[in-house]
């Protein structure tokens, strides 16, 4: 992440996205999920998809799927991996930021820091 990499506070829906992204988790035994919110409210999920030594991420899954829905404005992308028994806050992949920064620049990332979950801007985390 760049140094000048500006942080804000998730909102309360950000929470209950994250929430979202870990119960996908259990429905697919995934290894890795991601959703996508547009600003409309619209949220759109994805799994990681793994097969025979090929790897699709979770956030490129779920990107694919709004934007073969005809969406175009994109609020914040969660992506979640599990860890143990459990499930933790992972950074998008670069190429889901690139992605998502290049169809809607506004939009932001949940990423963990030490101090919890924060929104940042795609364009600044792909930096």
């Amino acid at each position: 992440m760049s140094q000048t990499t500006a942080f804000a506070a998730p909102e309360r829906r950000d929470r209950l996205l994250i929430k979202r992204a870990q119960a996908l988790l259990e429905v697919r035994n995934a290894t890795a999920a991601a959703v996508l919110r547009t600003t409309g409210g619209r949220s759109y999920p994805g799994v990681a998809l793994v097969a025979d030594g090929v790897e699709v991420p979770a956030e490129l899954v779920a990107l694919g799927a709004a934007l073969a829905a005809g969406e175009a404005a994109f609020d914040v992308l969660v992506t979640v991996t599990r860890q143990g028994d459990g499930a933790e806050l992972v950074a998008p992949c670069r190429a889901a930021l690139t992605l998502l920064a290049e169809a809607a620049p506004d939009a932001c990332a949940l990423v963990p820091t030490p101090g919890g979950p924060r929104r940042a801007k795609a364009t600044a985390l792909r930096a």
